[in-house]
């Protein structure tokens, strides 16, 4: 006996088939009896397998045909440009001025330092401590 059943989605259509074959008598063997049958699937159709490999591979295709230069855009916009040598030299020289000013900053501190090590010298100098002269009412 033979079936074929076909199941309707929207426009798509799935067609499954199948045929049964009975099985042979072997009741005296099993001890069982009446009749049974081996399901069996019937060969593929060869539109039905072109038209699976076509709806798994042409989208892959597609896929890989415009992803591959759309994630090497994404890519080349992510990683980092480098920067060109004549805005090298002009931040190259910008750095040696920094340098230059910092230089001249700590010289100027240094001697700002040392003008006050010596003032504070000399002041102290100037002024001796005087401690207060003993009294004679003290304890004697």
């Amino acid at each position: 006996m033979r079936y074929v059943v076909a199941l309707t989605v929207g426009e798509v259509q799935f067609i499954c088939r199948y045929f049964y074959v009975p099985k042979p008598a072997v009741a005296a063997t099993v001890g069982v009896s009446g009749p049974s049958t081996i399901r069996k699937q019937m060969p593929p159709d060869p539109n039905l397998i072109v038209h699976e490999v076509f709806s798994w591979v042409v989208p892959g295709i597609v896929m890989i045909v415009l992803g591959f230069p759309i994630v090497r855009l994404i890519t080349k916009w992510l990683e980092p440009r480098p920067v060109p040598p004549r805005e090298l030299t002009t931040i190259r020289e910008r750095l040696e001025r920094i340098e230059a000013a910092v230089d001249t900053i700590a010289l100027e501190v240094e001697r700002i330092s040392e003008s006050q090590r010596f003032t504070a010298r000399l002041q102290s100098e100037r002024q001796s401590p005087r401690l207060p002269e003993a009294s004679g009412s003290s304890g004697q």
